[in-house]
């Protein structure tokens, strides 16, 4: 297999790149679904829960909040009242919405801040935050906030509310990233050689992180999972491809052929790889035994992660050494080979 992908590296590079952005793309005109199961069976909290869903079934589910606040003037005032009070009369009407406690009936004093400009409403839906139609949410989003503007600033939160909101990009992956980036060229001295790890990592990160967002869609993926995916992704990712790409030059600057080093560095390295991909996917099924079904997703997410930074690292790679050949080595290394022999 190792020999195919280099003497067919174009076919590959090219099926791996548009694999990645077929998966961005179905990825991205689907959304995400993401829901956060967080049920413990056989546990007092789960026994209360279907206490209350069988005495008071439209209470039962997630509570949610919307939350406004006046730039002047105060939340009480007619001309926020007017706009506040028919969007939150609307929310209550949905179906599948079960109570909305606001602060402008006789028990809600309390829902509004001491200097009158921020108050806040509980939307408590039929069902918890995973079951909720994520049609119902996006209406209420959208309900809520049709009546923001002219200094009324309106936003929600919830379980069910995050559901509807993509997750925020932080920068501690990217650091992960240059980090890795500047140790593997340090241990390299090759700009080429230190970008194949980072290549195989994006790959099959990216890959798997597109991958768990379309099953979001089918079962329940907790929003965690995304965030595991990518660290032990890139964990995994980098790491696969070091070893691989350490063996290939080493093979290289003994004498051998491009070919023949990259061959020999799968059937070892890629070994291993194998084994370890495998391991870690055997240690990831060990939390479905727990039986606390929010780590299902994440079972899931992760192991879709790890097993195609496994096919990105015995495909890819040999494919993009193939394109490399001997500089795959440093300027210093090429050099002293040629002229000292391997």
């Amino acid at each position: 297999m190792a020999r195919w992908c280099y003497r067919h590296r174009l076919v590959v590079v090219l099926l791996w790149v548009g694999a990645l952005l077929g998966l961005g793309t179905a990825a991205s005109g689907a959304g995400t679904n993401y829901a956060n199961v967080f049920s413990l069976p056989d546990t007092d909290s789960k026994r209360a829960y279907d206490l209350m869903e069988k005495a008071f079934p439209e209470r039962a589910g997630d509570t949610d909040t919307v939350v406004w606040k006046v730039e002047d003037g105060s939340v009480r005032d007619a001309s926020v009242r007017s706009r506040m009070e028919p969007a939150l009369a609307a929310i209550g009407r949905m179906e599948g919405v079960g109570e909305v406690a606001g602060p402008y009936g006789p028990q809600g004093a309390a829902q509004v801040s001491r200097d009158g400009r921020t108050a806040y409403a509980q939307v408590t839906f039929a069902e918890q935050a995973d079951a909720v139609p994520k049609e119902l949410v996006e209406d209420v989003v959208g309900t809520a906030q049709d009546a923001a503007g002219d200094g009324l600033q309106v936003e929600l939160g919830g379980q069910a509310i995050t559901r509807v909101q993509e997750p925020p990009t932080g920068t501690a992956e990217l650091v992960g990233v240059l980090a890795a980036a500047v140790v593997l060229f340090v241990a390299f001295g090759s700009l080429l050689a230190m970008l194949l790890p980072i290549v195989i990592a994006v790959f099959g990160v990216g890959t798997g992180l597109f991958g768990t967002q379309l099953i979001s869609h089918v079962t329940n993926v907790p929003e965690l999972a995304s965030l595991l995916s990518t660290l032990i992704g890139l964990g995994v990712g980098i790491d696969y491809a070091l070893f691989i790409v350490t063996r290939h030059r080493r093979g290289i600057l003994r004498g051998d052929d491009p070919e023949e080093a990259a061959v020999t560095a799968l059937n070892t390295s890629g070994r291993a790889v194998l084994f370890a991909g495998g391991t870690v996917c055997i240690a990831l099924a060990g939390m479905l035994v727990t039986n606390l079904r929010f780590l299902d997703g994440v079972v899931i997410g992760t192991s879709l992660t790890v097993v195609l930074s496994v096919l990105a690292a015995v495909t890819l790679l040999p494919a993009l050494l193939g394109l490399l050949g001997h500089r795959v080595l440093s300027r210093r290394q090429r050099r002293a080979l040629a002229a000292r022999g391997p």
